[in-house]
C-alpha cells in the first residue's frame, strides 16, 4: 500500500531539503501553536542566556515537568501560553523572539517532517 501524505507534504527522498522561516511562507508561526515541547538541559541554557535570567527563574516561569518512561528523570515542557490556541511564550509578531537562541525542537523543524516512517518498526523509509 502506497503511503498517502497530507496535502502539499511531499516526502524528501534523495533530493536535498532546504527551508527558511520568515512572514512569507504559509506556515509562518504555526509550530509555535498549540506544541508539545520538551527542553533539553542545553536547550535550557541558551535560552535561560537569552532571556538573561537564571535558571531557576526560567524553570519556574516557563517550564512544567512530566513523568516520563523512567520516574527518577522527569521530561521537562515549555509553558504556552493561556490563550484560546496556546502558544510559545517567546512568540512575537514578528517570530520567534528568541531565534538564535531557540530550543533544538525548533532549530530542527520542519526535518521531522522530511523524513518518513514505517509505522511498525519506525525505521526510515528510504523511496517511497
Amino acid at each position: 500500500m502506497e503511503k498517502q501524505f497530507p496535502e502539499g507534504m511531499q516526502p524528501v527522498g534523495d533530493a536535498t531539503f532546504s527551508f527558511a522561516c520568515h512572514k512569507d511562507v504559509s506556515c509562518f508561526t504555526r509550530c509555535c501553536k498549540d506544541v508539545d515541547l520538551t527542553l533539553y538541559p542545553y536547550d535550557i541554557l541558551c535560552v535561560k542566556n537569552a532571556l538573561e535570567i537564571d535558571s531557576e527563574e526560567f524553570l519556574r516561569r516557563h517550564t512544567f515537568l512530566v513523568r516520563g518512561d523512567n520516574p527518577f528523570f522527569p521530561s521537562v515542557k515549555l509553558r504556552l501560553t493561556e490563550e484560546a490556541l496556546p502558544a510559545c511564550p517567546f512568540l512575537a509578531d514578528t517570530g520567534c523572539g528568541i531565534y538564535t537562541s531557540r530550543p533544538s525542537a525548533c532549530r530542527t523543524y520542519p526535518l521531522e517532517r522530511a523524513v518518513d516512517r514505517e509505522s511498525q518498526s519506525g525505521a526510515a523509509v528510504t523511496s517511497v
